[in-house]
């Protein structure tokens, strides 16, 4: 998270005033635990790298069968 990254450099409250967050909704989401959303898209982050990186080295990314060549099985990785 952003703030969480930035707070050593800064207070909390002034980091939330410019991204228009209250302070306090920032404390409620650090307190939460991740959502089932957050939890499956970080699992998904290898499988879209591995998938980028082998599209990338076929250097035919335009390519609508790339993705088949990669080794990509054609799991949905959408919202």
């Amino acid at each position: 998270m952003f703030i969480d990254e930035h707070r050593d450099e800064d207070v909390v409250e002034p980091i939330c005033r410019v991204l228009q967050v209250a302070p306090s909704t920032y404390y409620v989401r650090r307190s939460r635990p991740p959502s089932a959303r957050s939890i499956r898209d970080a699992g998904l982050r290898p499988v879209i790298r591995q998938i980028h990186s082998k599209l990338r080295r076929l250097r035919c990314p335009e390519n609508p069968r790339g993705a088949a060549q990669a080794g990509h099985s054609g799991g949905a990785v959408h919202r």
